[in-house]
């Protein structure tokens, strides 16, 4: 009985700090109640509904225009990757919007032939912003992280070029391109080619990490030189400025922060900055904030600062959502512990299997080690070889992108399921054939083998919590308006577009959690080890591979300026956005583990943890992907 309060307890526990930690990062969002927090819909030129957060400073009004920016997130993600960037600048009174782009979070696909990503949404959002009465249409910027600096340039081109011929059209006035370059080169009105803004009263600022893993492919050149790349020259006229200056384009004197006002008024402001971290920390970091920060508020305020760059409340936001975020897994694993304790579902529990796993003495304990190593070795091999960048490099891949498999994200990851799920089923079949039966073991150890009905009974199990913790993830948007979320990755509820990539791709996760929980529960798992022992090996054996992968290239980023894998073996495939997915993949690989190992131990068989680790890592895989047929 005291054990059957434990997880309901916990349960609830994990539940109200989940609730807790959404009304927090909610409250911090609106700025403790002085920004009206609003989610708009906005529908483009090309016809398609735009998801997008607006925030809007209570004392704005038609008397009293504020100066606004436009978020643009990067690729494979959505706006809430820009919430924290948001909220700073609605504290000092900007009106801000950040939208989902085309195919991400909530806003339409586009087919990528008849509607070709261009701006993917930022031009629409950008004439929404500069259409609300209380915005000042003279000064607007626009700020975009990584691919969303793409989509802002090419937005604020297109509504340069639409003004000369309707002064109606609203036209940005400063951008600050954060993890991204100069883009796009186009033949000017001279006949060359450069870079399309410069012919316009555009100030433009860049923000580089130190170790950036997209360097390479996107600025051709290392991280900590980018201001000397060919890319770089084109918008700011020249080459190897020293990076936190302002300077005016084609002339690399420093500016003093009067000097930088100036040339913003002359539409001829540059600015470079940097800053010690990665790709994805910029807009998750206080240094490239605030450079932003300072930037706007010497473009489109005169240099005018209501708040010092220094105070900033977005990490307060993201501390709350780490506990809700990781509360939330705590969350399903208990509410399932809890459900089995139910009349109906305790009907499934039955005595847990041995292992075939049983370590006498210290030789046995170095095969188990070397064996265990070895296992890693298939997702080191395969998993760069079957990645790369997809969906952006239109070239042939092992798995292409189309109608059924639309999201190039897991792509990758359908093929390194099926091929090291039959590896792991090989090596079980090794296992049992040369340990297990010796030592009395059956095909029962496996965990599979229970009635028909049993197995019925705990898919219903998983299915019910996965039902009960979506719910509560609609109930938490509902009413606080906030994702459980943490950096970059997001559960969120989903639309039609999420849940018909969800089904697509589910059967495969299916098929590999449920192996892995064969695999820890009848191999990793040591008969004779402490518990918390056989939680570690389990843990270790979801996520060492990808542990050594992200060190590997990682180490190699910060000491040699380039990951030691840049490509793929598919036509030298970028592998920069693989090696962001494995940061992903080292959250949820866990997750799975351990609720495969507490309900294999609280049913004796592999059904509901591996159903309900294959339903929870399909949600958390497709809530940031982007999912378009392109």
């Amino acid at each position: 009985m005291k054990k059957k309060k434990t997880a309901r307890i916990v349960a609830v526990i994990a539940l109200v700090i989940v609730f807790a930690t959404s009304i927090i990062a909610s409250w911090i969002s609106s700025d403790f109640g002085n920004v009206k927090v609003m989610d708009v819909k906005i529908v483009s030129e090309q016809n398609l509904s735009i998801n997008a957060k607006l925030w809007m400073p209570k004392d704005a009004s038609a008397d009293d225009p504020r100066p606004a920016v436009v978020m643009s997130h990067g690729y494979s993600a959505h706006y809430n990757n820009m919430v924290g960037i948001s909220l700073e600048f609605a504290r000092r009174g900007y009106i801000v919007i950040a939208f989902d782009a085309y195919g991400m979070g909530y806003s339409d696909l586009n087919d990528g032939i008849t509607q070709p990503e261009w701006d993917d949404g930022a031009y629409a959002a950008l004439q929404y912003l500069g259409n609300l009465p209380q915005v000042d249409k003279d000064r607007i910027g626009m700020i975009g992280h990584s691919r969303g600096n793409l989509w802002n340039q090419n937005a604020a081109t297109t509504a340069w070029q639409n003004h000369n011929t309707d002064p109606t059209v609203i036209v940005p006035h400063s951008l600050m391109l954060i993890s991204f370059s100069y883009t796009p080169i186009q033949k000017l009105s001279n006949g060359s080619f450069g870079y399309a803004l410069n012919e316009y009263p555009v100030s433009v600022g860049t923000i580089f990490g130190e170790y950036d893993e997209f360097a390479d492919s996107v600025w051709k050149t290392r991280p900590e030189e980018y201001t000397s790349a060919a890319m770089y020259s084109m918008g700011a006229g020249v080459r190897g400025v020293t990076p936190d200056i302002y300077f005016a384009y084609g002339d690399p004197t420093p500016l003093s922060p009067d000097e930088a006002v100036k040339a913003a008024e002359a539409g001829n402001l540059r600015a470079s900055f940097s800053y010690p971290n990665t790709h994805i920390i910029a807009v998750f970091n206080d240094k490239p904030i605030g450079d932003t920060i300072d930037f706007m508020d010497i473009t489109l305020r005169g240099g005018e600062h209501t708040m010092s760059r220094d105070d900033q409340v977005w990490f307060g936001r993201q501390s709350a959502l780490f506990f809700g975020f990781f509360g939330f897994f705590v969350f399903v694993i208990a509410l399932a512990v809890a459900l089995v304790d139910t009349p109906f579902f305790s009907t499934i529990v039955r005595p847990q299997p041995k292992s075939m796993n049983t370590l006498h003495n210290a030789k046995e304990g170095v095969a188990y080690g070397i064996i265990f190593l070895l296992l890693q070795v298939p997702m080191l091999s395969l998993y760069f070889y079957l990645s790369g960048w997809p969906g952006i490099v239109k070239v042939w891949q092992p798995l292409p992108q189309g109608p059924y498999f639309s999201a190039p994200g897991l792509n990758p990851t359908v093929l390194l399921d099926l091929i090291i799920s039959a590896i792991l089923i090989l090596v079980v079949f090794l296992v049992y054939r040369f340990i297990g039966k010796k030592s009395g073991s059956t095909l029962d150890n496996l965990g599979f083998n229970i009635p028909a009905r049993q197995i019925g009974k705990a898919v219903l199990l998983a299915v019910t919590t996965f039902g009960i913790a979506y719910a509560v993830l609609c109930i938490i948007y509902t009413t606080t308006g906030t994702f459980v979320s943490f950096l970059e990755f997001d559960i969120i509820p989903m639309n039609g577009i999420h849940w018909a990539a969800f089904f697509k791709y589910l059967p495969f996760w299916l098929l590999m959690n449920l192996i892995n929980g064969m695999v820890f529960n009848s191999v990793t798992r040591v008969n004779n080890a402490k518990e918390w022992v056989n939680y570690v090996l389990i843990i270790l054996g979801s996520s060492l591979a990808v542990l050594i992968m992200l060190l590997v290239q990682y180490i190699s980023l910060y000491t040699t300026g380039t990951v030691a894998i840049p490509t793929s073996a598919w036509h030298d495939l970028p592998t920069n956005f693989a090696t962001l997915q494995l940061l992903g993949a080292i959250i949820i690989g866990p997750v799975g583990a351990v609720s495969n190992r507490v309900l294999y131990k609280k049913t004796g068989s592999i059904w509901a943890g591996g159903v309900l680790a294959a339903l929870v890592g399909m949600l958390f895989s497709v809530c940031h992907v982007i999912i378009a047929y392109v």
